[in-house]
């Protein structure tokens, strides 16, 4: 029950059964008026509740659409990539992302055509003001959940500064500190950056041997290693 009407003091005669039709009538659109208030009222409410989640969020989100419109992006994504743009939601990406659109751009795009997740770790981004970052990256399609069309994407970004990358690093016996220190610099799609990628996704115990090996039944790779 959302609440009462009343019919009172008639001014010719009593109330017939057309009244009562017509009161009916009135009150069910009454209630389904206080209904949809309450509906965009819990909208709002959520709204709100989930960009206060975002907001305090260490990691960067952002989303797209399938034109690579942003269709969000937490205060979090605003200051890793060193966003600069006051209001970039619904902006293109290249107009807000400038320098760094090109490769998040390369990549959203790569989620959205073939429907599958992207998981990259410290790899090499350029951020809106063209400052190099290193970043932890997972995109994710956004897909109907009826029709299963993709219409979008989102990526979660993870800063990776220089002191936890030595860190990283330092907690590494000297052998396998040595090969992932070099591989931070070899090219995105080379061999040892791709070692990289596999090695921080094995085991920390696992030696250099033990992830070459790994990488042999996963990837492939040049007869070197």
């Amino acid at each position: 029950v959302l609440g009462v009407t009343q019919l009172i003091n008639k001014k010719r005669g009593v109330f017939t059964p057309d009244d009562e039709q017509l009161m009916k009538a009135f009150s069910a659109q009454a209630a389904i008026a206080l209904q949809n208030a309450q509906l965009f009222d819990n909208v709002l409410h959520l709204k709100d509740y989930l960009e206060s989640v975002l907001d305090n969020l260490s990691n960067g989100v952002m989303s797209v659409d399938t034109k690579q419109r942003l269709t969000l992006a937490n205060q979090a994504a605003a200051r890793i990539l060193e966003v600069t743009e006051p209001d970039f939601v619904s902006k293109k990406l290249s107009d807000v992302l400038g320098a760094g659109a090109a490769l998040f751009g390369e990549k959203f795009q790569r989620v959205m055509d073939s429907g599958e997740p992207l998981a990259e770790y410290d790899r090499d981004y350029l951020s809106a003001t063209g400052v190099g970052l290193s970043l932890n990256v997972s995109i994710q399609p956004l897909k109907d959940q009826r029709s299963g069309t993709t219409f979008g994407s989102v990526a979660i970004l993870e800063d990776m500064p220089t002191e936890d990358r030595t860190e990283i690093l330092d907690q590494l016996p000297p052998t396998e500190r040595v090969a992932l220190a070099r591989s931070f610099d070899y090219p995105e799609e080379s061999a040892g950056r791709r070692m990289q990628t596999e090695f921080i996704a094995v085991p920390p115990h696992w030696n250099v041997g033990q992830a070459i090996d790994y990488m042999r039944e996963t990837v492939e790779l040049p007869e070197r290693f």
